[in-house]
């Protein structure tokens, strides 16, 4: 079924076609983390082997607390999702989207400064509707904008609009993965959560994830490939915001503040009979973030949001086994969080950026984490 975008990429001269695919998981009740044996195949990225995946009974021996390396001051306009950005001839910056604000901050990925924001409120383009999700490729931005329906693309550092998309399929969205396409130069595949409620349905735009495939060399389409979470799909999804994609594992994370737990599934969509979190995500199931370490390892970091108890949980990138938990002192009620592997400043194992009770950036050293918890695994080496 082919259906017009609202709002064709100007600079791009991208189309778009609507597909529909729909899929059932099956069911498996669990504690803390699913239990699941043998063998999945996955739609893209290899397989998954897996023995039981048990959370350890000492939680307190995984436990810690982290001084931070800095605690910004206060950002107006109700800061949501951060992402770092390391562009060609620029200091490092982490991107934080304000939601009220309708712009986009640009803070000092060192010392947490805010160095400058950009961004207009309106429909048009270059102006934003509340922003939530923001993924970078290289140095163009993509921005969700709930209330405006669509996902919009920024040229950066300027913040120039390349246009946007969505508008026909898109209900009430808020998280974005983007990855490249295997062997395709300019091709990526979106992934963007759309947490509509019964006024949504209403007009029968189902399915909690959307996924797109992009290409941006101003001759070919943007195509709606795919959508699953609907409504009768086992097992439901809650209230969705997060998600992140891992193309080398082929999974894709996609947080349930309503289970309060992080559903596993394919990169096309199928759900892996896996959850992280559940049992120990207390308060709300918020960011997601991916270290990606050497030879293809590396640690999923989950956020417990909360006012009084604001958790993060780290589970092992090959086989989502539990490894501990840490707190960052002064720093509560987490939204988004960003991770990078690449060295900034002094910190040579990179830097894990987290909002702090929706106004504010803090970040914690990966050297730090990774010496307390007794991490092994390192950043990649130069050309991996």
């Amino acid at each position: 079924m082919t259906t017009s975008l609202s709002c064709i990429l100007p600079r791009l001269g991208l189309l778009y076609q609507q597909k529909r695919a729909f899929w059932t998981g099956m069911y498996s009740v669990h504690l803390g983390i699913i239990l699941a044996m043998g063998c999945v195949s996955l739609g893209c990225g290899g397989g998954l082997h897996r023995t039981d995946l048990l959370v350890p009974q000492d939680e307190v021996a995984n436990s810690i607390r982290l001084d931070p390396l800095f605690v910004s001051a206060s950002f107006s306009g109700d800061v949501d999702s951060p992402v770092f950005w390391y562009g060609k001839g620029q200091d490092p910056q982490v991107l934080v989207t304000a939601k009220r604000g309708n712009d986009v901050l640009f803070v000092d990925a060192q010392s947490g400064q805010l160095a400058y924001r950009l961004g207009a409120t309106g429909r048009e383009d270059g102006q934003l509707q509340r922003p939530n999700g923001i993924a970078i490729t290289g140095d163009i931005a993509w921005i969700v904008e709930r209330d405006n329906r669509r996902i919009q693309l920024f040229l950066l550092p300027a913040m120039e609009s390349l246009g946007s998309f969505g508008q026909d399929v898109l209900r009430k969205p808020y998280g974005i993965s983007v990855i490249d396409s295997a062997g395709a130069d300019g091709v990526y595949r979106v992934y963007v959560t759309d947490d509509y409620g019964p006024t949504e349905m209403a007009v029968g735009r189902d399915g909690k994830v959307k996924i797109f495939d992009v290409k941006l060399d101003g001759t070919t389409e943007i195509q709606s490939i795919a959508a699953f979470g609907h409504d009768d799909a086992v097992p439901p999804l809650g209230k969705v915001e997060s998600i992140m994609a891992d193309p080398l594992h082929g999974r894709l994370l996609v947080a349930d503040e309503e289970a309060k737990l992080v559903r596993v599934y394919s990169l096309a969509g199928e759900y892996l009979n896996v959850s992280l979190g559940g049992g120990l995500i207390q308060g709300d199931a918020e960011g997601i973030a991916l270290y990606e370490g050497s030879n293809e390892e590396g640690y999923w970091i989950l956020t417990d949001q909360g006012h009084r108890r604001n958790r993060f949980l780290l589970f092992a990138r090959t086989d989502l086994s539990y490894i501990g938990e840490f707190e960052i002192n002064g720093v509560s009620n987490t939204d988004g969080i960003a991770v990078t592997a690449n060295a900034v400043g002094s910190h040579k194992e990179g830097v894990l950026f987290v909002v702090n009770d929706d106004a504010g950036l803090s970040a914690i050293s990966w050297a730090d984490l990774s010496n307390r918890l007794s991490l092994g695994v390192r950043p990649p080496k130069a050309g991996e």
